[in-house]
């Protein structure tokens, strides 16, 4: 968001909210007080500064409804404010974002990737290109080919992440996009009966399984391996 205006355009400076809302509140008193009479421009100009400080103390929380409340009170104090406008649009697509950012988290993690898929490429149209986002809506669709035994499908959306990097809160973890790509290109090349490509796809597997890298901690974890990836490739087991 803070690409999308120059802050300092804003306000010069960060001030306690405390401060702003007092301000704010004296200078209503003054307006009820004195109707008739217009407000010295500079007494305007303070106030609007420290409600914008406040704004972007809210920005920097992440507090995006206070950050948009307040820029709200700035556009109709200041409406020929492109900085103000333009802030005020940036804080509701960053609120956006985060919502759809969670509702993508908490389908992630419960396993439900279809509806996974729809949150991150809804988040997509608000932030394009971002390479967290990117990698986590290829994985999500690599879920969702592994899940209907679509494992060419697997094989290419694991590959677009497989490389991705870590990312905090809240993106989900994706770690595991190697192994489920190594095991999905192992079910490629068995149903094509091409054994020496799946029996090194699946020791990579039994490999990264064996090295403690990944786990079984559910549904939506990075750590839940495919199924009979620790197992594939050795003999007796059955890969399909």
């Amino acid at each position: 968001a803070d690409a999308v205006a120059p802050r300092a355009a804003v306000a010069d400076a960060v001030v306690p909210g405390t401060a702003a809302a007092a301000a704010e509140a004296a200078l209503d008193a003054v307006r009820e007080a004195l109707p008739a009479h217009p407000l010295p421009a500079v007494l305007v100009d303070c106030v609007d500064r420290l409600l914008a400080g406040q704004a972007l103390a809210a920005e920097d929380a992440g507090d995006w409804p206070t950050a948009i409340a307040l820029y709200e009170q700035l556009v109709a104090a200041a409406p020929d404010s492109p900085a103000a406008h333009t802030r005020l649009t940036a804080a509701r697509t960053e609120l956006r974002l985060a919502t759809t950012l969670d509702t993508a988290a908490r389908a992630h993690h419960a396993g439900d990737w279809p509806a996974a898929a729809d949150a991150y490429a809804a988040a997509l149209t608000l932030r394009a290109g971002d390479p967290a986002l990117t990698a986590r809506a290829a994985y999500v669709r690599g879920r969702v080919a592994e899940s209907a035994k679509d494992w060419p499908g697997a094989v290419a959306a694991f590959a677009e992440c497989a490389g991705a990097a870590r990312a905090r809160a809240p993106y989900a973890d994706i770690s595991d996009a190697a192994l489920r790509c190594a095991y999905a290109r192992g079910r490629v090349a068995s149903d094509e009966g091409d054994w020496a490509t799946a029996v090194t796809a699946f020791g990579a597997c039994r490999a990264a399984v064996a090295a403690g890298g990944v786990g079984a901690d559910g549904p939506g974890g990075a750590g839940e391996v495919p199924a009979g990836a620790g197992r594939a490739g050795t003999r007796g087991s059955a890969a399909r």
